[in-house]
């Protein structure tokens, strides 16, 4: 099933406006080229006909050395005057960095000091590079959470549930400890959506997760099933116990003054409780503890089943 999409977007402006320094300081056209030649970043680049370095023909013939993981440097004509072009492969982006230089902007007639400065400006490109990979690596961190729980109450979702739920279950068979589900649904959230609007409802959502996880312990799970639907479970809980930590957050929903200033009322939640067995899988026991709840919905909602 597909849990969403996502992108980082990485703004260079500032990386043109380093490049731009280099080119009327330096003289010096860098340029970001992928493996298959083609051009994806090089501000002196003004005919937006060219596209590859495959179509550039005094670069046509050193496709083979630019496009190369070593590092290489070639020389060639271009308008009657010579050029360097030294080109690096950045692993970490997958793509190549090339500085390319006019032989006749040097003070100097030789190679040597061109072969510093040009190696100055790859050592700053390539920082920009870094930075670049910091900013991509650190937003990869910030999607993993995203994966794992829910943006809207920042309880774990059922990815992540999944995920949990399997190393209690083996504690469960290996010790067997207890360990109980609870299976929450709000009543009448769809009301609550269409008189309210959806931002109030995200609001009531976001309180009732703060209730759930003010009345959990650190090792214990909860997460956001879906909707306005939320499952809790506990290691070293039986059904009866369970059943008491489903009766404070009851009593926490009927005093919570927050709820009740935005809707004029006090919510209710239906509930179904069940403990796992030692013939269970996990399948089966959600299927339970979610048949308990739905009992409660058909026998007239804010209530709890116990199966």
């Amino acid at each position: 099933q597909l849990l969403g999409a996502t992108g980082v977007g990485i703004k260079i402006s500032f990386v043109n406006e380093l490049l731009q320094k280099f080119k009327t300081k330096y003289n010096l056209n860098v340029s970001f080229i992928d493996k298959t030649g083609n051009i994806l970043f090089a501000p002196h680049y003004n005919d937006s006909v060219i596209k590859n370095i495959h179509n550039i023909p005094y670069l046509k013939k050193y496709s083979k050395q630019i496009l190369s993981h070593n590092s290489n440097i070639v020389e060639y004509t271009k308008n009657g005057e010579k050029h360097l072009l030294e080109s690096k492969y950045i692993k970490e982006l997958d793509i190549y960095l090339t500085v390319e230089a006019n032989l006749d902007d040097f003070i100097y007639d030789t190679k040597k000091v061109f072969y510093i400065t040009i190696s100055i400006s790859l050592l700053l490109t390539l920082i920009i590079s870094l930075i670049i990979i910091k900013i991509v690596k650190t937003n990869n961190i910030k999607l993993k959470e995203l994966s794992n729980y829910d943006v809207l109450t920042s309880l774990a979702n059922r990815r992540n549930f999944h995920e949990k739920i399997k190393k209690f279950i083996s504690i469960n068979k290996r010790d067997k400890s207890d360990l109980s589900f609870l299976f929450i649904d709000i009543d009448n959230f769809k009301s609550i959506n269409d008189t309210f609007g959806h931002q109030i409802g995200d609001e009531i959502l976001k309180e009732f997760s703060n209730i759930l996880i003010t009345n959990t312990r650190e090792h214990d799970i909860s997460a956001r099933w879906g909707g306005e639907e939320f499952i809790f479970t506990s290691l070293n809980t039986n059904k009866q116990q369970m059943s008491k930590i489903m009766d404070k957050i009851n009593m926490e929903l009927t005093h919570n003054k927050k709820i009740k200033k935005l809707l004029n009322y006090n919510i209710t939640v239906s509930a179904g409780i069940t403990q796992f067995l030692d013939d269970d899988t996990l399948d089966s026991v959600v299927l339970r503890v979610d048949k308990a709840m739905y009992t409660s919905k058909n026998n007239g909602k804010n209530q709890t089943t116990i199966v």
